[in-house]
């Protein structure tokens, strides 16, 4: 949901559940985007992610993240630490712009590995994450596709491994690739992003979240949060979501 003036709750409706925090596109930086550069930088970075932090004790869920937590691959160690102060523990997969020349084989040479290895950002990739929901009676599966790769396929769990577990999982696809629909792309999407035609490729997901398009938009239980921050001058009616 979009966040109000000076609260991190979104709007719920009565009876709603939340299962899990979802975001996008971050993109910190050390540097304050030419847009921004009258304000203290440090200081608006500061107020998003403790609007982000303020929703794990409400609702004690995981935080997953669609990827480009940094502007740059290559963040010096002051924006480091200033994540390590900061940003509150998540799941993530890698954008292009966490990635050294946009290459995962490149990744551990990044400041997004540095804080994988700090365990700030536990990396979705390589299978399933589950994520136990209320009483344990049902569960978020999340599947993560980092820059470049594949959407993973559902896979099925073994419900002896989960015997209180009833048979209401929700799969979630997260995935890093430019999705767009009508009004919500730039001038030279191209057609392969269009939703409707990656929706082939979810056919077997209850859920998706997709990172890279900075223009928020929800179809269905498709979500595309969009930029996490205002940061340019087109993007000043964008709402943070």
């Amino acid at each position: 949901g979009k966040t109000g003036k000076g609260s991190a709750l979104p709007n719920l409706r009565d009876g709603d559940e939340v299962i899990a925090v979802l975001c996008s596109d971050l993109h910190l930086s050390a540097k304050a985007p030419i847009a921004r550069a009258e304000e203290d930088w440090w200081a608006v970075q500061r107020r998003y992610l403790k609007q982000l932090s303020d929703l794990v004790p409400q609702w004690d869920v995981p935080i997953i993240c669609g990827g480009d937590i940094f502007d740059r691959w290559n963040s010096p160690p002051e924006l480091i630490n200033f994540c390590l102060d900061h940003l509150p523990e998540m799941w993530a997969v890698a954008g292009q712009h966490d990635l050294p020349y946009h290459s995962m084989g490149e990744i551990r040479k990044s400041a997004f590995w540095t804080l994988v290895q700090a365990r700030r950002i536990k990396m979705l990739g390589g299978g399933s994450v589950i994520f136990s929901v209320g009483n344990h009676h049902n569960c978020l599966v999340a599947y993560g596709s980092s820059w470049g790769e594949p959407i993973q396929k559902v896979q099925h769990i073994d419900p002896d491994l989960f015997p209180d577990m009833k048979d209401e999982r929700i799969h979630l696809a997260v995935i890093h690739r430019y999705c767009w629909i009508p009004g919500k792309e730039h001038p030279h999407a191209p057609e392969s992003g269009r939703l409707k035609k990656v929706i082939k490729e979810l056919l077997n997901f209850n859920a998706a979240l997709f990172g890279d398009n900075h223009r928020s938009f929800q179809v269905g239980n498709v979500f595309n949060p969009g930029s996490f921050m205002r940061r340019k001058l087109d993007e000043i009616k964008h709402e943070p979501c």
